[in-house]
């Protein structure tokens, strides 16, 4: 092509590549020792620069030049020439350390944002499964909950049958036990009318035999009525039938009215059952002066006004 071609038809012919092209083939021309041609072609080479910088082009221009002068014996230009040389150099070095500094920055920058990325993704991961963690913990709580809640329902239910039964069997014991006074005391009255209607006989039989001394018939009723009597082991079975039937009322007699001695206890007991005093008087085997006598004895203990608050008072217990 050099031999053949001018610089001129050269450069039209590869037109899109003269900024660069243009420099490179001054070289040849130079070493070939054809300067006219490289001059023409330097010149063209620094007005392409000058249409579209570039430090790349610059300094192979400036370094072409250079090496034109060198050559010519123009020293003092060649010089200056180097001098630009060395600039556009530095500059490049600059430009290409800048380029390779961001380069590198760029690529810390991409490194750090999919280390970003993946921490990110690995918290977003760990917040899923806190997320399902706390949802089976919570699922565990309700399950514990509700068997718990049942557990308590079926505690309450079995108290609750428990104290039915409980009470059922109270109210049946008590049943018994008021079954069971109710007919002692039945009994006591019907052994005081039959006892009394063998007195009125005996007197009967002594009016009918004067034969019969007086102190045959007196003994006689004695022994009626310590028959009637209560002997201290009755009392004790009483006692026992009276706490089932009255729970706790023996206590309370011990504990509010402590000034009362064990036979006036007793005839509060009787007077609990509803028993008048001739029955009572039969247990206690008295006559009617004798508990008239104790109901008295009673008012003044208590300090009552009268005996009829005798019953006031036991109502009130």
């Amino acid at each position: 092509i050099l031999k053949k071609g001018s610089p001129t038809a050269l450069l039209s012919k590869y037109g899109t590549m003269q900024r660069p092209f243009a420099a490179s083939l001054a070289h040849i021309y130079i070493l070939k020792e054809r300067r006219t041609a490289a001059a023409t072609l330097l010149t063209q080479a620094k007005e392409a620069n000058q249409k579209s910088f570039s430090l790349s082009n610059q300094l192979l221009y400036y370094n072409i030049a250079s090496l034109y002068e060198k050559q010519a014996g123009n020293y003092g230009p060649a010089i200056q020439l180097m001098d630009s040389v060395r600039f556009y150099e530095k500059k490049l070095n600059t430009e290409f350390e800048t380029s390779k500094r961001a380069l590198a920055e760029s690529r810390v920058a991409y490194e750090k944002q999919l280390l970003e990325n993946k921490l990110l993704q690995v918290r977003a991961n760990n917040e899923q499964w806190r997320v399902y963690g706390l949802v089976v913990i919570l699922l565990l709580l309700l399950a514990a909950a509700v068997l718990l809640f049942k557990r308590q329902q079926l505690r309450y239910s079995l108290q609750q049958q428990t104290l039915q039964n409980e009470k059922l069997q109270a109210e049946k014991e008590l049943s018994v036990a008021l079954y069971e006074i109710k007919e002692f005391t039945h009994n006591i009255t019907q052994k005081n009318k039959a006892i009394e209607n063998l007195l009125t006989q005996v007197q009967q039989l002594k009016e009918q035999h004067k034969d019969i001394s007086k102190e045959e018939v007196d003994a006689i009723e004695e022994d009626m009525k310590q028959s009637a009597m209560l002997t201290e082991e009755g009392w004790a079975d009483f006692n026992k039938m009276f706490e089932k039937a009255f729970p706790g009322m023996i206590e309370k007699f011990r504990r509010k009215l402590p000034e009362l001695g064990n036979i006036e206890r007793r005839y509060f007991k009787l007077l609990k059952l509803g028993l008048n005093n001739k029955d009572i008087a039969g247990m206690f085997g008295i006559d009617a002066a004798g508990v008239a006598a104790l109901r008295k004895t009673l008012v003044e203990k208590l300090e009552l006004t009268d005996d009829a608050e005798i019953e006031i008072l036991l109502e009130s217990l």
